[in-house]
């Protein structure tokens, strides 16, 4: 039976790579908007960038990742606990292929998702796709930043991930809080809404003058993830994807199967735009 899952950790999943790599039938780990479509984002960007210059190679390539939810996305607890338990890990960035760790949700950026959501304040986060586009599609510098709304939410978890490790990292104590927290967090919930969105911004130092980028944006987090997975679910399906246990963007092997997972993916997003500068980039070439 074909397996698909939505695991958000790297280890967890590499683990599970690793046990089952002579599976006889396709298995996709990590998929759903990020991770999943967000890591198909930056392979359809790369392949881009890499046609329009031929003497650049992934390691010449910068992937920079961005991603919002309002509030708690509408996920309550499960994800108020994920997200604690990620604040007690240093932030994984990729730096001229080397692995550099930074401190997580402490230097802000300001990043625009669309004429929809606007400009979002971000940070470091220790996110799957930094490691999984670096080791899968060579990219050689690649981050992951995150942001939420209301601005006190942002604050709040830069003040949280200053506290020490073992706390934050004690499954119990975080389930315990976010339960605790659920009230506060659905009646900010009811204000800011359950917007999801991702940016994908893919450039080379080697060639300043070529940069792509794609915004996806989606009003509610729930149903977002729920129809990417269909989308990951659909590629499976249609037999798509080869026996073994894969990344998003190692099971997704051809442009246009790319381009169509994506497309699926985007079906109810109010926000699925590409653009590029020097670059064949366009929403078709990356929505469908």
């Amino acid at each position: 039976v074909p397996y698909v899952d939505v695991c958000d950790d790297y280890c967890t999943a590499t683990a599970a790579k690793t046990r089952f790599s002579n599976s006889q039938v396709p298995c996709i780990v990590s998929t759903g908007c990020w991770p999943g479509v967000s890591s198909l984002m930056a392979k359809q960007l790369i392949w881009k960038i890499l046609q329009a210059d031929k003497s650049l190679q992934p390691e010449d390539l910068t992937v920079n990742f961005s991603f919002y939810t309002a509030g708690s996305g509408g996920a309550g607890a499960t994800l108020l606990v994920a997200t604690f338990l990620i604040l007690a890990e240093e932030a994984l960035t990729i730096k001229d292929g080397r692995r550099r760790p930074v401190k997580a949700m402490k230097e802000y950026s300001t990043i625009d998702f669309g004429e929809v959501i606007g400009d979002k304040s971000v940070a470091h986060l220790n996110l799957l796709e930094t490691a999984s586009v670096h080791d899968v599609l060579g990219a050689g510098n690649v981050q992951a930043l995150f942001g939420t709304s209301p601005a006190f939410w942002n604050t709040l978890l830069g003040l949280m991930a200053q506290l020490p490790s073992s706390l934050l990292s004690n499954e119990e104590m975080m389930s315990k809080l976010a339960v605790f927290s659920l009230p506060i967090v659905r009646a900010v919930d009811y204000f800011a809404g359950a917007t999801n969105a991702m940016r994908c911004d893919v450039t080379s130092t080697r060639n300043p003058n070529l940069k792509a980028t794609a915004i996806y944006g989606h009003e509610n987090l729930e149903p977002c993830v729920g129809e990417c997975v269909v989308a990951f679910c659909a590629a499976v399906l249609a037999g798509r994807v080869k026996p073994g246990v894969w990344f998003p963007e190692e099971a997704i092997t051809s442009e246009e199967d790319v381009v169509s997972v994506l497309s699926l993916a985007s079906c109810s997003a109010h926000t699925a735009i590409a653009t590029g500068a020097g670059v064949d980039v366009n929403n078709g070439s990356v929505w469908g």
